[in-house]
């Protein structure tokens, strides 16, 4: 019995020990985010909607709860007072889904998206004196491009897809003025298109013809 009775003190001290170990760590990383961190309020609720960082007078990070829900959902960070990159948690379950990536001259070089919010990039844009150049998008879930798109002047004039992740191109779509008028298609997979599918202006097949 005293046996019995030795090992629950021990394991309720035990565990006593080890919420109170979790606690100072929770505790001291709280201290230290409000020390390191000024709160504003933005909104007049008198709850902190956004927090700022800096280093000496520069602005280094500013976190912002813009859906006053009391949780962050942007992060802005900046380099000599220019914004580098942001992220932002676009369905509010805290993590983020969107990242902005910027020049030394305050232009957007290159955006990712998890547009399925299941934790991994599946859209990259890229751009070109701040209009967009090129596009790739993961449509498998599997971290890899299936898809890639080209610009001219932010409008879409090709588009290339991979219908099975080995890298080799199984169908080409050509547009013009924003609109997809060929499609060339490799069904053997050889490496060379052997089929065109010609649109009209509703993008409905007219012509098929065997290259």
């Amino acid at each position: 019995m005293k046996k019995l009775s030795n090992f629950w003190l021990g394991l309720i001290f035990g565990i006593c020990i080890g919420f109170l170990c979790c606690y100072s760590i929770y505790y001291n990383r709280i201290v230290s985010f409000e020390k390191k961190l000024s709160a504003w309020d933005t909104n007049g609720d008198k709850k902190a909607d956004q927090w700022r960082e800096n280093k000496g007078d520069s602005l280094v990070i500013q976190i912002s709860d813009n859906n006053f829900d009391g949780k962050p959902d942007s992060w802005t960070y900046y380099e000599n007072e220019v914004m580098v990159r942001s992220s932002y948690d676009t369905n509010y379950d805290s993590l983020p889904d969107t990242w902005f990536y910027f020049s030394n001259n305050r232009l957007i070089e290159h955006t990712e998206y998890d547009d399925n919010f299941n934790g991994k990039v599946d859209v990259w844009t890229y751009y070109k004196n701040g209009i967009i150049d090129s596009t790739a998008t993961d449509i498998d879930e599997n971290g890899k491009a299936d898809i890639w798109c080209k610009y001219n002047n932010g409008k879409i004039i090709e588009a290339y897809q991979s219908f099975n992740n080995d890298a080799v191109i199984d169908k080409k779509d050509i547009y013009k003025n924003s609109r997809k008028i060929e499609t060339l298609f490799d069904h053997n997979r050889d490496g060379t298109f052997d089929e065109k599918v010609v649109l009209d202006r509703y993008e409905i097949i007219i012509k098929r013809i065997k290259l």
